[in-house]
Order: structure tokens, then sequence, then C-alpha cells
């Protein structure tokens, strides 16, 4: 990295620091940042992309450059309630957009819950948001009859206590994370350009017993990391 890009780092991460740019905020564009630092363009860009491959800032194709915010630590071992840990994360935790309703389960549905096709499910939809920002979207089949009188109400707040309210406790889950670009439907959803990267968590959560009670897919925004620990075996 030449100097003048490190100078321009510096006093970019300065005015971070300082509260000029919160957190979450849009930086102004290359041409006016050239302007108030008196430097190319070029300079600008190369700092703006060593900022961004640390995680200090967030470039968004054809929106600009945004302050990244702490990112939210999901342990790849941790079973916990997302909301919760929103919350514990220093976020002001929200849920909108709670759609329910009952549908015909499909073939995958029906050997992850060892449910007949012929039983119903509970269909939610939902977003959950980080100081209002969205940054998970998720869709969650319960068979219908563990859920009976259920309103959309219930889906505001955490799944796992609304679940521990109807005597279900969740002891485990079991399934997988890849990467995905947001279709044109996710990317309206939680407000991101369409094809912006994604992590998908798709996965079956059980009770003590290790019955399967209800599958749900999630589609996490770059507001969440996933560190893992691991311990070499040979």
């Amino acid at each position: 990295m030449n100097t003048k890009t490190n100078i321009i780092i510096q006093k970019i991460t300065q005015e971070i620091e300082d509260g000029t740019w919160p957190g979450g905020s849009q930086l102004p564009s290359e041409t006016e940042l050239s302007n108030i630092f008196q430097v190319s363009r070029a300079t600008i860009r190369q700092a703006l992309q060593e900022m961004a491959f640390s995680g200090k800032v967030i470039r968004k194709r054809g929106i600009g450059t945004f302050v990244g915010n702490a990112t939210i630590q999901y342990g790849i071992n941790d079973l916990v309630s997302i909301t919760n840990l929103i919350s514990q994360s220093g976020y002001k935790v929200s849920v909108e957009h709670v759609s329910l309703k009952i549908e015909k389960p499909s073939a995958k549905v029906c050997e992850l819950l060892n449910m007949s096709e012929f039983d119903p499910v509970y269909s939610v939809e939902r977003i959950i948001l980080a100081d209002n920002i969205p940054v998970v979207f998720e869709r969650i089949i319960y068979p219908a009859h563990i859920l009976t009188g259920v309103k959309e109400e219930a889906f505001y707040g955490s799944n796992f206590k609304m679940l521990e309210q109807r005597g279900i406790y969740i002891q485990s889950s079991e399934g997988k994370i890849s990467p995905v670009y947001a279709s044109k439907h996710m990317a309206s959803l939680l407000k991101l350009p369409t094809n912006a990267p994604l992590l998908f968590m798709d996965s079956v959560f059980k009770n003590q017993n290790q019955e399967a009670i209800y599958c749900v897919e999630e589609y996490f925004t770059e507001m969440f990391s996933f560190p893992i620990h691991r311990v070499r075996l040979n």
C-alpha cells in the first residue's frame, strides 16, 4: 500500500471513529471524497477497497460505500434465538412483514419433519431487523397440529419462547450453510441490490427426544458472521 493511500485510510477511519460517519451511514462519493482530501479518485478507490477488505466499510455496487457495522457473531455450533442474539449483540431488534398461512407440505418438508403429504403445515415468513436494518429473512414450516389456533402476533418475538409457552423445548438442530445471491424478490425484502451476497441456512430443529419440530430457511445479510472453532484430529 502506498503512503498516500495509507494516509487517506487513516483520515477516513478517524472521521468514522469521531462519529462524522456513524456505522451504517453512507460515505460521500469517490468524487466528493477526492475533493475533501485533495487526492485523486484512484487513491480514494484504492483506500476504500482496502477498507472494504478489512470490513471497515461495505461497498454496494450501484449504490455507494457504507460504514461497516459491528457484525453479529453467530457461533456455528450455537443454538440460540435469532432475536435474542441480535439483542444481546447490542442492537434494537424488531420483526416485520409476518405472514402466516396453511399449506400442503412439500416432499422435502415431509422428509425433514417425518410427516404425511396429507398433513397441513403452517408456513411463516418474517423479516428480522437490527436497529431498523433488515438482516434476516426466515421461512419457517411447522406441522399445523403443534400450533393450533396460533396467530401472526406470536411470531413478532422469539420463536423458542413462543414454542416453550406451548410446552415445546428445542434441544438441537442440524442443517447446512451455503453462499447465495439475492434474487430480485429477496433483495427487495432485505433492501439490498439484486445479486447481493447472502448466507443461506437450511435447518431442522428437534426437541429433547430428537423429534423434528420444525424446519426453517434463513437468509442472512453481511451483518452476520459465523465464527468457528476447530481442533486438529490428526
